[in-house]
């Protein structure tokens, strides 16, 4: 009994108390490691007084002599450096307001940080309240003395599932680890910014790759029980690995911080009062810098939250004065000795480009008019020329709406307008509403309608921008689609309800650019739009019939079932034109088939009476078969169980004969840089004459 009294005051007299204060100090480092130059260091290390003040409303912190030392040198040995600590303007201020958490047995239920407070102060207060959160009540109520069990956590990765370890818990003494599972989180924990130049094809668990991984995990070492505690000491540690080539370039970024227990005075001794604009949030889930959210174009001519954020300045001195050496640039023979001594082209370029990242609007407008067209006669091309490619690869709100202005002003020739556009979609870095609304409209105006090239690769760019990764598809049929491709946005680019009876008098050309349009948004309804313009009872052209089939293979990617299920009846109808059924034939395969349906196509084409379709399948699916790309896997698997159906059939023996409809492809995959690809041609001869009705290599 006597003993058991003992603990109990052990335990009361460690717990976290209302009136009273508690002193931690704080430090941590984030290192990224390259370990092709494992000498070489990059990063920085910080450290701070935490001030905790447990209150009846909750508990409330303050963040107090915040000092950072940053480091990029070989050498360092970053566990045990010697860091030069020091504090500056941007360390204090905000960061040093109070914020405060409400906890219930351990568990943060809701906290308060200032709203207007910068980005990434807010992220680390945010980083601070969940080091301080610990489930070990609510997490196993059932089974009060599981020393491991699961729950869902919220934290700076957003709500994730979370393993806590109980490794000692007696005499009041209690050491615990909680790890996070980064890969079953609620919504990812990163943003991503441009485009994704590859993707993931392998869908076998066994065999997954990781271009990104992260862990994440605290130990702690708490005094107290597990429903009154004080912390006294926990070590954080992140580590994000990024290895997008298998054994190719990697980078590791570890971030690591400690919080130790250094004084518990009786009283508070510094003020926490929360300022005002600090309101009550639930979500511990760190914020980004992005700017998808737009609807108001004119917003377009603001940076993007990445350059306010991240505080790039811009220096148009220094821009213009790399402009114009890039415009004088030129090699000659006889300067092929010493060409790897000079700076190349793409280097000047790459310079300039991240130069012009952070200007706004009326900074580009400047350079434009008291640069580039005011330049030297024996320049001015070369740097309009320049200048031009550097606004749409950077792809950023404010160089993408100049651009567009220069165009709808007529400032740009036709053929510079067309570039513009063409490589628009290819280098944007955030696609927002507004962007969809901005490039969707200028393809309404005269100058972008009076000139074919220029309004087709202005619709193909905004019908793009539509269906990008920004597009949240709806799953069922008669949902809603939102961000860029919800009903709103559509409409200033591409319009649903048109049918092939709508435009029997239009241009071929146009209706033809729309087809191309509706694959590239790739939403339901636009698979519905191209299913009119295939079927044969709304009686399209074969041209138009066409190309809605090679428009729905590019949009198979977001709806297969559907694809397949609009093109399946056109390859089975015998009496359709044989480079109508190999067209739907295509998009079948690309929909990611199940094997009876690859099987009864292989038993169909046995008996099927068009010697073109035949060859065409034939020669697809033993193509694909030997296929090395990871894309094809799944689908050479199942062919492996579909051409034994033909090992009995004569006519199936031959060699292939390419005077007929075929296919031919040629892939690779390295598993070493765990990259793969894939050139495929296809020749669909013409039902009617000698000359193939389409020839397409990708």
């Amino acid at each position: 009994m006597r003993v058991l009294w003992l603990t109990l005051l052990v335990a009361a007299a460690s717990a976290f108390e209302v009136g009273k204060e508690y002193v931690y100090k704080y430090k941590g480092t984030l290192h990224v490691a390259n370990p092709e130059q494992p000498l070489q260091s990059t990063g920085f290390g910080y450290r701070s007084k935490i001030i905790v003040q447990p209150k009846p409303d909750g508990t409330h912190f303050k963040i107090v002599n915040f000092e950072a030392d940053a480091f990029n040198s070989d050498h360092i040995d970053v566990a045990h450096h010697e860091f030069n600590y020091a504090s500056n303007e941007h360390l204090v201020g905000d960061l040093e307001h109070p914020f405060a958490g409400k906890f219930d047995d351990g568990k943060l239920e809701e906290f308060a940080i200032g709203k207007n407070e910068p980005l990434w102060v807010r992220n680390l207060k945010k980083g601070v309240l969940s080091l301080f959160q610990l489930d070990l009540v609510k997490g196993r109520h059932e089974h009060h003395e599981e020393k491991k069990y699961h729950v869902k956590e919220d934290g700076v990765h957003g709500p994730c599932e979370t393993l806590y370890i109980v490794r000692e818990e007696e005499h009041g003494h209690i050491e615990v680890t909680k790890v996070k599972n980064l890969e079953k989180c609620d919504h990812d924990h990163y943003a991503f910014f441009g485009r994704e130049k590859g993707k993931v094809c392998v869908k076998c668990d066994a065999q997954e790759t990781h271009p990104h991984s992260a862990t994440s995990e605290v130990y702690y070492e708490l005094k107290g029980t597990p429903e009154h505690y004080v912390i006294d000491h926990a070590w954080a540690e992140q580590t994000d690995l990024f290895k997008a080539h298998g054994e190719g370039k990697e980078f590791h970024i570890l971030l690591n911080r400690t919080l130790d227990l250094e004084e518990e005075h009786d009283a508070a001794s510094t003020d926490t009062t929360l300022l005002g604009g600090a309101e009550k949030e639930h979500h511990l889930a760190q914020e980004f810098p992005v700017t998808n959210e737009l609807h108001n174009v004119e917003e377009l001519k603001h940076v993007n939250h990445l350059v306010e954020k991240f505080g790039l300045h811009s220096n148009k001195e220094n821009f213009v004065q790399g402009l114009q050496k890039l415009a004088h640039l030129e090699f000659t023979d006889e300067d092929i000795k010493e060409i790897g001594e000079e700076k190349s082209g793409a280097i000047l370029f790459l310079v300039l480009f991240n130069a012009l990242l952070p200007f706004n609007y009326d900074d580009i407008n400047d350079v434009y008019r008291n640069h580039v067209i005011t330049a030297p006669d024996d320049t001015k091309e070369s740097i309009r020329h320049v200048f031009l490619d550097l606004l749409a690869a950077t792809g950023l709100n404010p160089q993408v709406s100049f651009g567009i202005h220069l165009i709808e002003n007529n400032e740009l020739t036709p053929q510079e307008a067309e570039r513009f556009y063409t490589k628009l979609h290819m280098n944007l870095k955030e696609v927002s509403p507004a962007l969809v609304r901005l490039v969707g409209d200028s393809c309404r105006t005269q100058a972008v309608k009076s000139h074919r090239e220029v309004w087709t690769s202005c619709k193909l760019a905004a019908s793009a921008l539509v269906g990008s990764k920004s597009c949240e598809h709806s799953h069922d049929e008669n949902g809603e689609d939102h961000g860029t491709c919800a009903l709103e946005n559509v409409a200033h680019v591409f319009n649903y309800s048109v049918t092939p009876h709508d435009v029997e008098h239009e241009p071929e050309h146009d209706t033809e650019v729309f087809i191309r349009a509706a694959g590239n948004i790739g939403t339901h309804k636009a698979l519905r739009y191209l299913q009119r313009f295939i079927s044969p009872k709304w009686h399209a052209n074969e041209h138009e019939r066409m190309a809605a089939l090679w428009a729905l293979k590019q949009a198979s990617q977001k709806h297969p079932g559907l694809a397949r299920s609009i093109a399946l009846p056109v390859f089975h109808n015998e009496s359709e034109p044989s480079e109508i059924r190999i067209a739907a034939f295509l998009v079948v395969v690309v929909s990611n088939p199940d094997l009876y349906i690859l099987r009864h196509i292989a038993q169909e084409v046995i008996t099927d009476p068009s010697d073109q379709v035949v060859a065409f399948v034939t020669s697809a699916f033993r193509g694909l078969a030997e296929s090395k790309y990871p894309c094809h896997r799944e689908l050479a698997q199942h062919l492996r169980y579909v051409l034994p159906l033909w090992d009995n059939v004569p006519k199936f023996m031959k060699p292939l004969d390419k005077s007929r409809s075929h296919l031919v492809l040629s892939s690779g995959y390295n598993p070493k840089y765990d990259f793969g690809g894939v050139t495929i041609m296809e020749l669909i001869r013409s039902h009617d004459s000698y000359f193939p009705a389409t020839c397409t290599s990708t």
